[in-house]
């Protein structure tokens, strides 16, 4: 009678016991600053549209689970999640209080930053920061793909002066607040600083090895994610290089 009773007992724990957690998936995300509005000093090196080829074949090249990108055109954004096979969230960044029209060329659209993810890009959070500095209106933005995972950018206010040394502090302190809102979360961004935003715990990186604007663009993980490591890739056509971090995330 004993290993009858054996065999039972094992059944009835393996009914009550709890499933066991997925295994942590491979997951890699690439930050992008791209310099497409026309207008900033740094548009002639962009040399129009090879900037947008040079993304194009990074992101052919490393295949991530998300992109996020900063300076940005939302024209030019769709036709890279096209080519790439991503779904896009985009945020219109206002100038001077109105949305700015990409020029040089013209017919590309409107100003702004983006989030490519894998599916479909669901549950979008798209708001300005309380805080704000100069004529550029600052916002964050999330977007979760298919995959449950929610993948969120910023672009903070450049430091110049005392306003905008406190507008950097406080908008990076509600990013902060904006990441800790969400599950398994990755950020990517350009931050204009070297001190990280990210919720207590979360994993960091940056871009400290960049040829072009060094230690300003960041990727965070958590919770529930972790980037482990980074890497820059240089881009000849903008003025930022390309910052790629990898790790792992569990889903929920």
């Amino acid at each position: 009678m004993v290993a009858p009773l054996l065999a039972l007992a094992a059944l009835a724990t393996a009914l009550v016991a709890p499933p066991a957690a997925p295994l942590p998936r491979p997951y890699e995300l690439v930050q992008l600053n791209l310099c497409l509005s026309g207008v900033a000093d740094c548009a002639p090196r962009t040399a129009y549209p090879a900037v947008l080829q040079e993304a194009e074949a990074l992101l052919r090249a490393e295949q991530p689970a998300a992109v996020t990108v900063a300076e940005g055109c939302s024209g030019d954004v769709e036709a890279l999640a096209r080519a790439t096979g991503y779904a896009a969230a985009f945020s219109v960044v206002r100038v001077g209080g109105a949305p700015l029209e990409c020029t040089s060329p013209g017919g590309r659209g409107v100003f702004g930053g983006a989030v490519l993810v894998r599916g479909e890009a669901r549950a979008v959070e798209d708001a300005p920061f309380a805080a704000q500095a100069g004529a550029e209106q600052r916002r964050s933005l999330c977007a979760t793909g298919t995959d449950g995972h929610r993948v969120c950018t910023a672009h903070l206010v450049p430091v110049r002066d005392l306003a905008s040394l406190a507008a950097n502090g406080a908008q990076c302190r509600e990013l902060a607040a904006v990441l800790a809102r969400g599950g398994p979360t990755a950020f990517g961004g350009d931050l204009n600083r070297a001190l990280p935003c990210a919720p207590a715990g979360w994993s960091v990186q940056r871009d400290d090895g960049a040829a072009q604007a060094a230690g300003v663009q960041h990727a965070y993980g958590g919770p529930g994610s972790a980037l482990t490591g980074a890497q820059v890739v240089p881009m000849a056509r903008t003025d930022h290089d390309a910052l790629v971090a990898r790790g792992w995330w569990r889903p929920v």
